[in-house]
């Protein structure tokens, strides 16, 4: 562990204290104050990098945890977040994520229990990886201290395809390569690739750029061409054939001839498609 994963683990074992003295006096402000006798406490949240935000369980008639009600932000979480605070404070897990709340388990298990938890969370609402820390403030209540760690997880499934089965020979064959998961996140994009769609690696891996939206435009064309894609990465036949498609690239369209395979990565139990794709030749128009 670095340094400063070691500073930012010594920081979260004093952030329940630090919160419970910056909420000893009552405000109505959402955001913590810096203007009073618990000052100091409130400005080491005011000005971390990190994002802090806490939040309360909600309880049925069973008493049951049932939902959460997140109740204060620092400013960071905007930033790290990407959410604006007033989408966020006030607003219940169910109102954010609907039925199913992402990793709800874990919260209800650091507000009813005092655990510390370490764990990388991925929201698709937000397109980002997360590096999280739980822990609770006092029963009931948990809150969260994190950072964004898109960058570095996405840094890293690339390393890791590059050398569990690609290699460097991938990125200089020359056919289209892209590698999907389950989840239709892009792991892999190859030279090729972004010659023939003008699209480069860092926008197709980047969660904030839909690549397979953006190739297959018309959501009902896309479902289709996707789902043959899955059909033939799972076929148990020898050569189940090729795919022909319409592409959307930059500067018009292209007939791409896709050969699939099934991906699999047994370190971090996914699974997705690897796509080969062929240009057919004089198919492309403007």
């Amino acid at each position: 562990m670095s340094n400063g994963e070691d500073s930012l683990r010594e920081t979260m074992e004093d952030l329940s204290e630090i919160i419970r003295k910056a909420e000893e006096e009552e405000t109505p402000d959402k955001y913590f104050s810096e203007e009073n006798e618990q000052s100091l406490c409130k400005a080491l949240l005011w000005n971390m990098e990190q994002a802090v935000a806490v939040h309360r369980l909600l309880y049925d008639d069973t008493g049951k945890a049932a939902d959460y009600l997140c109740e204060k932000v620092n400013p960071a979480f905007e930033a790290v977040s990407g959410i604006p605070q007033e989408e966020y404070v006030g607003k219940k897990g169910s109102d954010l994520f609907g039925e199913t709340i992402p990793y709800f388990d874990i919260f209800v298990r650091v507000a009813e229990t005092g655990r510390k938890i370490q764990f990388k969370a991925y929201y698709p609402e937000v397109g980002r990886f997360f590096d999280m820390w739980a822990f609770s403030p006092e029963w009931g209540r948990f809150a969260l201290l994190f950072t964004d760690a898109t960058r570095s997880v996405l840094a890293e499934r690339e390393h890791q395809l590059d050398h569990s089965f690609l290699g460097g020979i991938m990125d200089n064959v020359n056919f289209w390569l892209m590698v999907f998961d389950d989840r239709r996140n892009m792991l892999f994009w190859n030279r090729t690739a972004e010659r023939l769609s003008g699209y480069c690696s860092e926008e197709a891996l980047s969660p904030a750029c839909p690549i397979l939206e953006k190739l297959f435009p018309e959501q009902d064309g896309r479902e289709s061409v996707l789902e043959e894609m899955k059909k033939m990465a799972y076929s148990t036949e020898d050569s189940p054939g090729e795919l022909k498609t319409d592409v959307a690239v930059r500067g018009g369209t292209r007939t791409i001839a896709w050969t699939c395979s099934l991906w699999k990565s047994e370190e971090e139990g996914q699974s997705g498609i690897i796509a080969a794709g062929r240009p057919v030749a004089g198919n492309r128009s403007a």
